[in-house]
């Protein structure tokens, strides 16, 4: 008798075994699995020329193209979208962006990274030239490197206003620029400041005289920083506004200098292309 009692107790849990019971008597199902789709980057429009908004076909192509030049260890931040039309063609629309990834040096006033300048217009033009650079060699007989694709930014925060910790997306005042040439961070965020704050009108009767013929007298410091670059004699050109292609661009610029230990500004005007 005992001998049966087990026998139906292993026969009893084999079958629940194989039907999968429970105490309740349900069944029991491992819960379908689900693979995470990846976040899509936060995406900025320029406020020039009303680009459309970006079709989700087109974010994932300038996401996985940017992606694949991304330098070691950083990640898409945002996506900036300088133009964006839809032809009349059948080739669909016409992109003109920027992929800003996060940044590799952070301080509470300055950030520096790296971006890529994607255009749908030459997009396998961008390919090739990618698989060009990745595959040529040098005279050296050392492979190109990818990262040649890439560009230097620099984002100088508001004076009062430092960076936190979160990274969040940029707003109009604070999209960063290509990171000039032959400056500190101390001199950029100095100069980055006097623009922003300044009056930025010529100093002289004579400036005014000889810039008369701007459609604006006036430094617009509450643009974006286009530029910054140093011209020589201790003079430096500070550009606001925006590009949001070749010969389609427009903002204020300025040139100043410092004299015993302040900036001054010499001319103003406007700048297009």
């Amino acid at each position: 008798m005992r001998r049966t009692y087990i026998g139906m107790a292993v026969t009893i849990f084999c079958i629940s075994a194989l039907v999968g019971c429970t105490e309740t008597g349900r069944t029991s199902s491992a819960a379908p699995t689900t693979t995470a789709q990846p976040k899509a980057p936060p995406v900025v429009y320029d406020r020039r020329l009303d680009p459309q908004p970006l079709t989700d076909k087109q974010l994932k192509e300038i996401v996985e193209e940017a992606t694949a030049v991304a330098p070691e260890g950083r990640k898409i931040w945002y996506v900036h979208v300088h133009y964006n039309q839809e032809r009349d063609s059948n080739d669909g629309f016409y992109c003109n962006a920027t992929v800003f990834y996060t940044p590799s040096e952070v301080t509470p006033r300055l950030r520096r990274g790296q971006s890529y300048r994607t255009s749908n217009s030459a997009k396998l033009t961008t390919k090739l030239l990618i698989l060009r650079k990745l595959n040529e060699v040098n005279a050296d007989s050392q492979p190109a490197d990818k990262y040649e694709l890439l560009g230097n930014y620099v984002q100088v925060s508001l004076q009062k206003v430092p960076f936190g910790k979160s990274l969040d997306t940029p707003t109009y005042r604070l999209w960063p620029f290509t990171a000039p040439e032959g400056f500190t961070d101390a001199e950029l965020i100095e100069l980055v400041d006097f623009a922003r704050t300044s009056l930025a009108k010529p100093r002289t009767q004579e400036d005014k005289r000889r810039h008369i013929t701007y459609l604006n007298n006036e430094f617009n410091g509450q643009e974006p920083i286009y530029s910054i670059k140093k011209l020589g004699d201790g003079r430096v050109r500070i550009q606001s506004g925006t590009l949001q292609g070749p010969l389609a661009g427009a903002g204020s610029f300025m040139e100043c200098i410092k004299k015993d230990g302040q900036w001054i500004v010499l001319v103003v005007g406007v700048w297009c292309s």
